[in-house]
């Protein structure tokens, strides 16, 4: 880990070692407990999956989301959203999610990032890529007038201000005014807290996808919005998909 404990006594230490093992614990069953509630035996199964080594199991259940400019919504006080450029890069690294080397390379390979300010100082960020996606086993393949959205983070110290609603207000708006039709994202089905802000900048859910892989083979279950029964595809996890993102419910 490149950290030395300097002068610290083994029952304290061992003391530490157990709240903090029992409050890691007492988070991973509120976890389940939230997702029992919610979505009933297949969210407890799925969180108790995301445990287990994906060596050996492998589950991910997702929402597919579609956002079609133009948006409107509340502003958040005092922020300026801008396109970021190579001289932002520093300020984005500073948030501590991504090494400036990473964000270096995002932009170099055609994303576009937009970084959120207040006071000059970042307060979050949103990023988007056009031409093609993997989010796990599924290459997902965009028309030219798609975007992908990936990546939005705003610091703890300023949530709850709109924050992250109003830098995608302001960027979909510059992607609609060069041709871009509509935007689409990921959420974890799990992850209600992203599930509602998405829905506060006009997302809404057009697919449901739920990935299960033991080695060597993969499973997808795909619920379209609207549609009367899912799909089920069986394929090589080491080839994986290549599809298209599901159609609008609004074509």
């Amino acid at each position: 880990m490149g950290h030395t404990l300097h002068y610290i006594q083994s029952a304290p230490l061992a003391a530490g070692a157990a709240t903090y093992g029992m409050t890691s614990l007492w988070r991973r069953a509120g976890t389940l407990r939230q997702a029992y509630r919610r979505h009933g035996l297949l969210g407890a199964a799925i969180a108790v999956a995301g445990r287990v080594p994906d060596g050996l199991l492998h589950a991910q259940w997702y929402s597919v989301h579609e956002t079609l400019p133009p948006v409107a919504g509340p502003g958040a006080p005092g922020l300026e959203t801008r396109r970021a450029g190579a001289a932002d890069l520093p300020l984005l690294a500073g948030l501590g999610r991504a090494p400036e080397a990473e964000l270096r390379e995002r932009l170099a390979g055609g994303d576009r990032g937009y970084i959120g300010l207040i006071d000059g100082a970042p307060v979050g960020y949103y990023w988007f890529r056009a031409g093609a996606w993997q989010e796990d086993d599924i290459r997902f393949v965009l028309e030219p007038d798609e975007r992908w959205a990936y990546d939005a983070f705003v610091v703890p110290g300023a949530r709850g201000r709109n924050i992250a609603s109003a830098m995608a207000i302001h960027a979909l708006g510059e992607l609609q005014g060069e041709g871009v039709r509509r935007v689409v994202s990921v959420i974890d089905h799990l992850n209600e807290p992203s599930l509602r802000a998405a829905g506060r900048h006009g997302a809404h859910p057009i697919a449901s996808f739920l990935t299960i892989g033991v080695p060597g083979l993969g499973l997808l279950h795909e619920r379209r919005t609207g549609a009367r029964r899912p799909s089920l595809r069986l394929y090589r996890r080491s080839a994986g998909l290549t599809r298209r993102p599901p159609p609008s419910p609004a074509a």
